[in-house]
């Protein structure tokens, strides 16, 4: 099938390819303090790949949020009035990227990715964006990995209303290094 050539000279058949592989990682948390206002944030961070043969799917979302009774009125203490307002929402931020490997070899991959944020006290509205590129894994020992790749991203930005432009595209060209250092 066509599905399943390998294109590299390196490798000399599917036979060779890697076993599957599944890896997953989740982090939740949060975080409460008081004084001249008080706060809490929760976050939760979630990362996942299925890899087969030659081929990788992997995942990697996120979601902040956070609430504050602030000292609008910034006189160093929250007044009775700044209490009654209660705990409004200073953070928000949400993201999931998709990305999709196709290796050439035990080095060498092409890359699809595509992502979504929405973040609206950074000023984004939604953020939808698609990359494509080459990647390399340049050293893998015992415990250090160190990767690059090259690549090109295309994004659609739709601010939220306190910015001048309601939204935008970017093109921009990617270049990425990535050491991995297990202790």
């Amino acid at each position: 099938a066509t599905d399943d050539v390998v294109f590299s000279e390196t490798v000399k058949d599917l036979e060779e390819a890697p076993d599957p592989q599944t890896n997953v990682a989740a982090e939740a948390g949060a975080t409460s303090s008081s004084g001249n206002s008080f706060s809490t944030v929760i976050y939760s961070n979630l990362d996942a790949s299925y890899r087969w043969g030659w081929r990788e799917i992997s995942t990697d979302g996120m979601i902040e949020v956070g609430k504050s009774v602030s000292d609008a009125d910034a006189d160093g203490t929250i007044s009775d009035c700044e209490r009654e307002l209660g705990f409004q929402t200073t953070s928000e931020k949400f993201s999931l990227d998709l990305r999709y490997d196709r290796y050439l070899d035990e080095r060498n991959a092409l890359y699809a990715l595509s992502g979504w944020l929405r973040d609206p006290f950074s000023g984004y509205q939604s953020r939808i964006h698609a990359q494509a590129g080459y990647s390399r894994q340049i050293m893998d020992i015992e415990t250090q990995t160190l990767v690059g790749e090259l690549g090109m991203d295309v994004a659609r930005e739709i601010y939220t209303d306190s910015t001048a432009l309601p939204s935008s595209w970017h093109y921009s060209a990617r270049g990425n290094i990535e050491w991995t250092a297990i202790f």
